[in-house]
């Protein structure tokens, strides 16, 4: 492994992973992983980023970061694929921690979006800090010291195992591979699944605010319904209804038999919808 085999582009402040989640191209790496030791050890400016991170009670933090290839193709290293890689795994832990906790009266891992935030500080070409996000953009010659702060209104996962469902992780990477890397296209399945996912990640951010108001969880609420309404959206042109997705939640064939009972009936302009859905 060469120095410049890969590059650090984004730390992720709030999330200490246990296990790297990859492809050949590009990882969320935990902070002990070799790959992000070496980047440390001959990168000085990159080593006070990832070591400068506290929470505010001034507990160092080890971060996650999100490095790639540096022989990675153009269409890895666009905005898109970053962005869309972060959600398969945000979304991949984040759903499977709220089916674990649901009949827990412990949380197991992250529930909410927010520890998967990228920071808006990065390290220029030169060795300067960047910071970027739409409220400020700066720059700053040469790093010399460097102090981030986690996010004050989330539990540190020191000890919980932040940790994605394998099986639905691999299932949208083998889709992050199919739009950015081989064959590399704009296919209209895998531009719903990243949209979704996108708005997904928004859905599931902490409710905080206005201090959780009842309208704050109506509004995540609301993108929970853009989320499904642009998963299933068939074809270009097509408009997507309640019908339409309430149908297709009712033909989900679930796993477990208690899951298979029909218990209500969803109505629709007060007639009844064809199928029962939402068991318990």
């Amino acid at each position: 492994m060469n120095n410049l085999e890969w590059e650090l582009i984004y730390v992720l402040p709030n999330l200490e992973l246990e296990e790297p989640f990859e492809s050949e191209y590009m990882a969320i790496v935990p902070f002990n992983d070799k790959r992000l030791k070496k980047i440390r050890s001959i990168n000085q400016p990159q080593r006070k980023l990832l070591t400068g991170f506290r929470t505010i009670t001034g507990k160092r933090v080890k971060p996650t970061a999100l490095i790639w290839r540096t022989e990675a193709p153009k269409s890895v290293k666009r905005s898109e694929a970053v962005v869309a890689f972060r959600n398969s795994l945000a979304i991949s832990c984040l759903l499977y921690n709220c089916a674990i906790s649901a009949n827990s009266n412990n949380l197991h891992g992250p529930i909410f979006s927010d520890h998967f935030d990228f920071s808006p500080v990065t390290i220029g070409r030169g060795g300067g800090f960047h910071i970027s996000s739409p409220a400020i953009e700066a720059y700053g010659p040469k790093l010399v010291k460097f102090l981030g702060l986690t996010y004050p209104h989330l539990p540190h996962y020191r000890l919980l195992k932040t940790k994605p469902d394998k099986f639905l992780a691999k299932k949208i990477v083998d889709k992050w591979r199919e739009r950015f890397v081989s064959p590399a296209q704009d296919s209209w399945d895998t531009r719903l699944l990243f949209r979704s996912l996108e708005v997904a990640y928004q859905a599931m951010v902490m409710p905080f605010h206005n201090y959780s108001s009842l309208f704050e969880y109506g509004t995540n609420l609301a993108v929970w319904i853009s989320t499904l309404e642009i998963l299933f959206h068939k074809k270009p042109g097509d408009s997507v209804n309640l019908r339409m997705v309430c149908d297709h939640l009712g033909r989900h064939k679930w796993g477990l038999k208690r899951l298979r009972g029909k218990r209500f009936k969803a109505y629709l302009w007060m007639r009844a919808l064809t199928r029962s859905f939402i068991p318990l």
